[in-house]
């Protein structure tokens, strides 16, 4: 990766993060561990198995900026539930007759019952104190030392207390990864869905929040994972990085190949474009700022 793109890279994805967390939403707001409850009443796993989509998204608390901390708690602790959930959010997400709002505040839960799921707001609460080492003149990715600083600085302390990674550890960082990866498809349809609602994004919906997602999920499939051979993920690569740090010839582009990261290409992404306009983030102005202060 040249080092180019790596600092702009890093000075987008910071600069939105920082900005979107001095709105009225953090990221706790849509992916904390602390929810404000709703007035709901007390669910049961039957009345969410039982409702309509319509429901479990008034349930959920998305439209109102209120998650609902039991609502999550049941979907998380009942798998079988979680995945009628989805389904009947896919229904929603996949009707062209949905009303775009209902649409919107669809793919928004999907993608909190899914990062929720491997606990991935401690990743997403991590990145700017992450992404801010990579704007260090001296630092260089492809040096052990100052990868394991990002990782430090990324992951949450309970995934980094030894100094030699668990295998259990390593599992629950590369579902971590995988997930993150995995929500690409419900990035594409809130942007499609923006779009026809004339890039109006629903009121009650984080929308600085789902841009600075939308902005990693797109840097991250601009890596390409090597690991394992034949069937490759980013989180098996991710893991194999952090289990190779020990050794003092380690190369991680044997692991991940970053040649084709281009922050151009991420910075004029129609999807990324659209939801930073939604969110009132004009990425190239941040980018012109943030060349100009250096």
């Amino acid at each position: 990766m040249k080092r180019k793109a790596i600092s702009m890279a890093a000075s987008a994805i910071l600069l939105v993060l920082v900005l979107a967390s001095c709105s009225n939403f953090t990221l706790n707001s849509l992916f904390g561990n602390v929810y404000k409850q709703q007035g709901l009443g007390q669910l049961s796993p039957d009345e969410i198995q039982n409702a309509p989509a319509e429901d479990l998204i008034d349930q959920s608390g998305i439209l109102a900026g209120q998650l609902s901390q039991q609502f999550f708690d049941l979907v998380k602790n009942n798998p079988d539930i979680q995945q009628e959930v989805i389904d009947k959010l896919e229904e929603i997400i996949n009707d062209p007759a949905a009303q775009p709002a209902i649409a919107q505040a669809a793919i928004a839960l999907a993608i909190q019952i899914n990062l929720n799921e491997v606990d991935a707001n401690q990743v997403m609460q991590n990145a700017p104190a992450a992404f801010a080492l990579l704007l260090e003149n001296d630092f260089d990715i492809t040096d052990p030392a100052d990868l394991q600083r990002l990782i430090d600085a990324l992951f949450p302390p309970s995934l980094l207390n030894k100094s030699v990674f668990t295998e259990a550890q390593l599992a629950v960082i590369a579902d971590i990864v995988d997930r993150l990866q995995s929500i690409s498809d419900y990035i594409d349809a809130l942007v499609a869905r923006i779009d026809e609602n004339g890039g109006v994004i629903a009121d009650g919906l984080d929308a600085g929040t789902l841009a600075q997602i939308g902005l990693i999920v797109r840097a991250m499939n601009m890596l390409e994972p090597l690991y394992p051979a034949g069937t490759p993920s980013l989180g098996a690569s991710v893991a194999a990085v952090l289990e190779h740090l020990e050794d003092p010839d380690f190369d991680p582009s044997v692991y991940i190949d970053y040649s084709a990261f281009d922050v151009d290409s991420i910075l004029n992404d129609p999807a990324t474009q659209t939801l930073a306009a939604a969110a009132g983030i004009d990425l190239q102005a941040l980018i012109d700022q943030s060349n100009g202060s250096n």
